[in-house]
């Protein structure tokens, strides 16, 4: 297929400042990666003089790849294609070697010590405790989202609707914390990747000659996926840009503000830099008809007037397609059985085949019920965008718990959860352990009882009489009963606090253990609920190329897939409630609907559990759906298991 005329003029731009914007299916990369091709084989540049950045280290190595089917591997291998921070980090060490060759990136036990250190009460071991009603990880996402918005330790703090999850802190104090932190990263000789875009800005506001050295170097400067830029990453490149920036987007796309990109980059572009040159790439040569419109329709419906500024997606291709799928049922449970009854009945007809499917769940949390369902179906899965919902750590604690006391041989499960949380058993007590359970042939319990540890002899010994508990009553209750009594007696949940390195990690581990107890509802026994797992796992591990895609809306973007399910489309999840920026979720909304190549079907439970809550349609729902999602909901409510609708978009 030929490029489009506005493809073309993209690729053949020049000097100047361009913004492309870039619509899902447009063909964006291949626009990027032509125009360094064209610019080095027509001479208008040399590999050298051309800097691309993006924002992970998957997406250059694809561009480079790219890049190298066109100009070939050695004229590719030329081009400075990387990320942000490897950019920033580069330059820092090459023109500052002393201090920045001195740094190392900061461990994260590091930085969550010291934060939980602020979090917890003042003691002698302890002086810079300050009693907060605040999380470890809520300080780590304040501090980051300072830095990224170039605020300076002693200044003025932004506060917002970004920085609720530390409203409980005053001001004055988060002030102090800010800069407490600050000098005792510095004096430790740390760097974060924020560090790395926060200091290169403050030494080309500082040092006009470094931006005059690295405008010098690269005439051409291009970056990929430019919703995705942050106040410090525009900073820089309003120092380096010499009026000559090529920026490909898409605004409909900008769905990581909660890790403080700004989407009014790319919508303020205009007003930013000088004499813009703006094309749209509006034509979308992946999905139908049908499915460019709902997607269109979920942005039209934004209050946001500077959306209006760009224009809606056309298909670029000729079918129509089938109108859009909307489904209503009774539970969620119903809902993720129906969808694994439709792809099994799709597959079994001959129209399609398991890996023409994706099922799109707002969190990973949710992935579990799809891969304990799709398990009992002999569906396979392929989860490799995202972890095995039983992967998680927090997950894979609490069932470690369980197997171990099932099975006192479990060396695996025992030695798994040592310090799951915390009870400082060092690595030296814990070899001295494997050390004696070896030289005596006994298993790792009987050899933390037997073995002469020292002080740690008390903790240990602790340690073995909880799974002498749990043996108690694990006959005795169901599963969930179970796994949460090892939550309460382990004090799981204040490991869970002080060990998230965000506020959005810390609502994510909350929320998948619930979704584990929930899972695990269904079963009578935890010897039938660890059988089901094993289960899950190897189906999981049977998983080619043949199989049903599960992954989160965010892992999602970028991917497209011949039938997408996109379930769950409630107000619990869409906007969730953990990102306060409701525009944003209405994006993400956008980013799952446009992943479908051929159908979209959507859909939504009307209560928690039979009989229980009721839940609301997400107002992007109500948007595109109008009352009709309500009459179905009525359709429910007044006892049918499923009420379905299909709707034209063209």
């Amino acid at each position: 297929m030929g490029l489009t005329e506005n493809q073309k003029k993209a690729v053949m731009a020049g000097e100047g400042n361009w913004l492309i914007n870039a619509g899902s299916g447009s063909g964006k990369t291949t626009v990027f990666t032509t125009r360094i091709a064209r610019m080095i084989k027509e001479g208008e540049a040399i590999p050298e003089e051309i800097l691309g950045l993006t924002f992970t280290k998957e997406a250059a190595t694809n561009m480079k790849k790219k890049l190298s089917k066109l100009i070939g591997k050695k004229q590719a291998d030329k081009v400075d294609l990387l990320t942000f921070h490897s950019f920033a980090y580069s330059i820092l060490k090459r023109k500052y070697p002393l201090k920045y060759r001195q740094l190392q990136l900061m461990p994260m036990w590091w930085k969550m010590k010291t934060l939980n250190d602020f979090c917890a009460k003042p003691s002698n071991f302890n002086p810079e405790g300050m009693s907060l009603m605040c999380k470890a990880g809520d300080l780590a996402s304040f501090i980051s989202y300072q830095k990224m918005n170039m605020v300076d330790p002693g200044g003025e703090l932004l506060i917002d609707m970004r920085t609720e999850n530390v409203a409980s802190v005053s001001v004055e104090d988060l002030g102090v914390i800010y800069a407490k932190y600050c000098d005792m990263q510095e004096k430790a000789r740390l760097i974060e990747f924020d560090d790395m875009l926060l200091d290169l800005y403050h030494k080309l506001e500082e040092d006009p000659k470094l931006a005059t050295y690295i405008a010098n170097q690269y005439s051409y400067i291009m970056v990929d996926e430019f919703q995705d830029t942050n106040k410090v990453s525009m900073g820089i490149l309003s120092h380096i840009s010499n009026e000559n920036i090529f920026a490909v987007g898409d605004f409909r796309q900008g769905i990581y503000g909660f890790i403080n990109a700004s989407i009014s980059n790319i919508l303020d572009f205009e007003d930013t830099f000088e004499n813009v040159n703006n094309i749209e790439l509006k034509h979308n040569f992946r999905s139908t008809k049908n499915i460019v419109g709902i997607s269109n329709k979920i942005i039209d419906m934004s209050p946001i007037e500077k959306y209006k500024n760009f224009e809606p997606q056309v298909a670029g291709r000729k079918e129509e397609g089938s109108n859009i799928e909307f489904n209503v049922y009774r539970d969620e449970a119903y809902e993720v059985k129906d969808i694994a009854n439709q792809i099994i009945d799709l597959v079994e007809s001959g129209e399609n085949v398991y890996e023409d499917f994706a099922i799109l769940l707002r969190t990973n949390a949710q992935l579990g019920i799809y891969e304990s369902v799709f398990s009992s179906q002999e569906i396979p899965v392929d989860v490799s965008s995202d972890r095995s919902f039983f992967d998680r750590r927090e997950i894979s604690d609490l069932l470690a718990y369980a197997e171990h006391t099932l099975d006192p041989n479990d060396d695996s499960s025992f030695r798994k959860v040592y310090n799951s949380p915390s009870r400082f058993i060092s690595n030296q007590v814990q070899k001295s352990i494997d050390e004696y359970a070896y030289k005596h042939e006994v298993n790792l319990e009987e050899a933390a009882i037997r073995a002469d540890i020292g002080k740690s002899g008390s903790v240990l010994s602790s340690y073995v009489d909880l799974f002498d508990d749990l043996r108690d009553i694990v006959d005795d209750v169901r599963a969930d009963s179970f796994l949460i009594e090892v939550y309460k007696r382990t004090n799981y949940k204040k490991h869970v606090e002080n060990t998230s390195t965000t506020a959005v990690d810390l609502e994510m581990r909350l929320e998948a253990i619930n979704s584990l107890f929930e899972i695990a509802k269904k079963f009578r026994s935890v010897n039938a609920f660890l059988a089901h797992i094993m289960a899950v796992k190897q189906n999981n591990s049977k998983t080619n190329e043949h199989a049903v895609r599960l992954m989160t809306a965010h892992a999602s973007k970028g991917l497209e897939f011949k039938h997408v399910f996109f379930p769950a489309f409630t107000s619990e999840n869409y906007p969730h409630k953990m990102n306060p920026d409701i525009e944003e979720e209405r994006r993400l909304s956008y980013v799952v609907a446009s992943r479908a190549v051929d159908k979209l079907t959507v859909s939504m439970p009307n209560f928690i559990s039979d009989g229980g809550s009721k839940y609301d349609p997400s107002p992007f729902l109500v948007d595109i759906a109008g009352d009709e999602i309500k009459d179905l909901q009525k359709n429910v409510t007044r006892g049918d298991s499923k009420s379905n609708l299909s709707i034209s978009f063209l």
